[in-house]
Order: C-alpha cells, then sequence, then structure tokens
C-alpha cells in the first residue's frame, strides 16, 4: 500500500472503546466441544486471514502470523491437540460457529450485544480505539475533523465493530460496507473509499511506511 496516515477516533466517538478477545461456541455446547478437541487430537480455529497483526496470510510466503496465531498455537498446545485453521470472516462468525465449521474463533473478535446474545466469550486480552487509515497525500483526508462531510467515502469490513459505530456516527459522509473478496486496504489503494475504520493493530501494521511511520 501506498504511504498512509492514521488517526485515532477517540474523541469523536466519545471514548468509544472496541474490546478485541477471542469467542467461543455457546456455553451448552463448550463441553461436547472440548471432549470432541480431547478425542479427536485437534482443534478448528476460525480465522480471518487478511487481519494485520492478528490473523494474517503474508501473501508471498503464505504464512499465517499475529498475535491470535501465537495464541492458538498456545491453545493447541494447553490441549495436546494439533491446531487446524478455517477461514472466516466478521460476516460470517457466528454462522461458522454454529454450523461446526470450527470450535472457536480467534481473530480479535469485538464482544457486542449481538454476538454475546449467541457466543461464549473468553476474558478481554486486548482492546483498541477506532482508527481512520487515509493515504499519506490525500487531498482532503488530513484530519479525524475532514471525514465526516459530503462526498467523504468511508470504508468498513463488513460484520466488523465498525460499522454499526460509524453507521452511528456519520452525518455526512457516506458509508461504504466491504465484502469479502474486497479489502479495505485495496478498495484504499484503488481510490474507491477516501479512508477506512480500523483497530490499533491493522493501524500500526498500516502505519509503517519505507521511510518510517507516517
Amino acid at each position: 500500500m501506498r504511504s498512509v496516515r492514521a488517526f485515532l477516533s477517540l474523541p469523536a466517538l466519545g471514548g468509544a472503546v472496541l474490546v478485541l478477545l477471542t469467542s467461543l461456541l455457546p456455553t451448552a455446547h463448550a463441553g461436547p466441544v472440548l471432549d470432541r478437541v480431547r478425542s479427536g487430537g485437534v482443534v478448528r480455529v476460525c480465522i480471518w486471514p487478511d487481519y494485520y497483526g492478528i490473523t494474517f496470510r503474508h501473501p508471498r510466503t503464505r504464512q499465517l502470523d499475529g498475535i491470535d496465531i501465537d495464541l492458538s498455537a498456545a491453545l493447541g498446545a494447553d490441549l495436546r491437540a494439533g491446531v487446524q485453521y478455517v477461514e472466516s470472516s466478521f460476516e460470517t462468525l457466528v454462522d461458522d460457529l454454529q454450523a461446526d465449521r470450527c470450535d472457536v474463533a480467534m481473530f480479535a473478535v469485538g464482544r457486542t450485544p449481538q454476538r454475546m446474545a449467541q457466543l461464549r466469550f473468553t476474558q478481554p486480552y486486548l482492546q483498541s480505539g477506532i482508527y481512520g487509515i487515509t493515504t499519506k497525500g490525500h487531498p482532503a483526508v488530513r484530519t479525524w475533523s475532514d471525514i465526516d462531510q459530503p462526498g467523504v467515502l468511508v470504508g468498513v469490513q463488513a460484520g466488523t465493530f465498525m460499522e454499526p459505530a460509524m453507521e452511528g456516527f456519520l452525518r455526512h459522509a457516506r458509508l461504504v460496507v466491504v465484502k469479502p473478496p474486497a479489502s479495505r486496504e485495496r478498495e484504499l489503494g484503488a481510490g474507491r473509499i477516501d479512508v477506512f475504520m480500523t483497530d490499533y493493530a491493522t493501524a500500526d501494521a498500516c502505519w509503517i511506511t519505507p521511510t518510517g511511520r507516517a
């Protein structure tokens, strides 16, 4: 991606904080799932492989990297089970778990009321504000106050916490919900959005440029 500029949205959103954590199947199913993992020797972990710093698959090496890759490996070791990764997304997360396509989801899943009604969560181990990412030389978006303006296209990944947060925040800019196989980064690079919303992990990864931080 071209050099980017990142800025934190906490003041603009009144201190809203995105809590990041892992999510499990509903409590009623936790026992049978654990029994199956232990008997089969494999834990199936749903991940979103485009998540910088969390569960990211490098496009060249195809290797997975990030905090939840490390933590899922530790989980497998604790359970004395191998780890099998299953591609998922925030949009399909609940369906993937309920359809038994994976045993646990580990890609920094935010705890929202809708998810809490259907999923069982661990204790939070990460938290982040919402960050805006735009290209370094963008002619219109240079500060947070430039975002909610007529004509500005604001991208969010479908199913993320940022989607309802920005729906409630934006009054003048237009919200663009990005769905796979499209990505926020590619949409920004192609000029189809002016800025996208993300968390600290992705912001930090995007913020690094060949000449340092933007």
